[in-house]
């Protein structure tokens, strides 16, 4: 393996700290009592077909994205695994879930 050089080591530090503060801001969420924080909005389809927007609570779904390590996909632009949009979906009763304001 080669030895990174001193512009790499300093992008791959930047990008491990971005990770690590977000991880770390969706980590905060999750221990915040639920009714302290004012709901987000999902976008997804109902299980009948309709394009909807729910206002849901910030803590659920930084408790399941953090399941997915969502951070790292995040940071990097890189698009997360369906498992975690699938049980986004199960979890708030919709057939899918496509993006959400967190």
């Amino acid at each position: 393996m080669r030895k990174l050089t001193k512009e790499e080591d300093k992008a791959r530090e930047l990008i491990l700290q971005a990770i690590s503060d977000y991880r770390t801001g969706l980590e905060a969420l999750t221990l915040t009592d639920k009714n302290d924080l004012g709901p987000i909005m999902i976008d997804g389809e109902t299980r009948t077909g309709y394009y909807c927007q729910m206002m849901v609570s910030p803590r659920e779904v930084a408790e399941i994205v953090l399941k997915y390590d969502y951070p790292v996909f995040a940071v990097l632009e890189e698009e997360p695994s369906q498992a975690m949009w699938d049980e986004l979906a199960d979890h708030f009763g919709l057939a899918t879930v496509t993006s959400f304001d967190l």
